[in-house]
């Protein structure tokens, strides 16, 4: 089942699908080489202001997941519709390899709050 599908499956919880998306940066990173490359957390824009990563709900890991997701499609597609001999599937790739946020959205916070 692709991504998409399975972030937008109702019936999986969460966590299943937040363990799809590491499953998938995991995988992207190792296609893409930098299994071993640092990348820097983020913070999200929510409601209520800058937020780190490690202090989203799950399900709202999977939210901001899925943006990025969708936006690594759009990025992907750009490429393989304007450069002549791209490949969608490393174009895409690329984007979810070195996304800060997917990179890390894994992190969990240390706080009892």
């Amino acid at each position: 089942m692709k991504i998409i599908e399975i972030l937008n499956n109702e019936e999986l919880s969460g966590k299943e699908k937040l363990k799809a998306v590491k499953g998938l940066v995991k995988d992207a990173r190792a296609e893409y080489g930098n299994t071993d490359a640092e990348i820097t957390s983020v913070k999200v824009n929510s409601v209520n202001g800058m937020v780190s990563i490690n202090l989203l709900s799950v399900d709202e890991k999977v939210a901001v997941s899925e943006q990025e997701v969708r936006r690594a499609i759009s990025q992907a597609s750009a490429v393989a519709e304007n450069v002549e001999g791209s490949v969608f599937d490393r174009a895409f790739e690329f984007a979810i390899a070195t996304n800060p946020l997917l990179a890390n959205i894994g992190e969990k916070s240390e706080s009892k709050y």
